[in-house]
């Protein structure tokens, strides 16, 4: 069996392996400034598995919009690093919703409380760059315990005490299951396979 480690970075928890000092290059309080046709213009559908989110679109059209709706920091970061026109990205919160918006250019940042930004090198790690071979991460009492029923595992012997409704484990065909699945839970911040 192969043995990988991965670190699933979410919202104030530890950099990736491979991150570029993320998130310690976030500029907190901080927003770019520029243009309006200054921002990156994406369709948001091609970047969900990042964390990018069809709503909160500018203006209502998520199929060409520099600003859209994310999960959090972290997944703005995401998006502008797997675009290669992306030059900056800002995350805050706007109408009650996360939003991130993408630079192309900007003129320059100014004080924003609550937002953040970074330059497109300034995200986490993802799968699988984030892998470790031939790690194991003990869990040392700090476990996740959750349903793995919810992400199809009917595997019983693969859970523990045989029971997948409250398991820390359960069987899965390949890493990225393994990955993903720790990708969905809010407290997971690393996995072993």
């Amino acid at each position: 069996m192969r043995t990988v480690f991965c670190n699933i970075l979410l919202p104030g928890l530890a950099a990736a392996a491979g991150a570029v000092d993320f998130p310690a290059c976030v500029l907190s309080d901080t927003t770019m400034t520029g243009e309006e046709d200054y921002g990156l213009k994406i369709n948001v559908v091609n970047f969900l598995e990042y964390g990018a989110l069809p709503e909160g679109c500018s203006p209502d059209k998520c199929s060409d919009t520099a600003k859209f709706g994310v999960k959090d920091a972290a997944s703005c970061a995401m998006v502008c690093s797997k675009n290669v026109d992306c030059q900056q990205w800002t995350f805050g919160i706007e109408s009650t919703m996360y939003k991130c918006w993408l630079w192309a250019q900007t003129a320059g940042q100014e004080f924003r409380r609550d937002f953040s930004s970074g330059a497109r090198g300034c995200s986490p790690s993802i799968w699988p760059d984030c892998i470790e071979e031939e790690t194991i991460i003990r869990n040392a009492g700090k476990a996740v315990w959750f349903d793995a029923t919810v992400f199809g595992s009917d595997a019983i012997d693969g859970c523990y005490a045989s029971d997948c409704s409250f398991t820390d484990k359960f069987i899965v065909n390949e890493p990225s299951e393994c990955g993903s699945t720790c990708a969905k839970l809010p407290d997971c911040e690393f996995w072993t396979y």
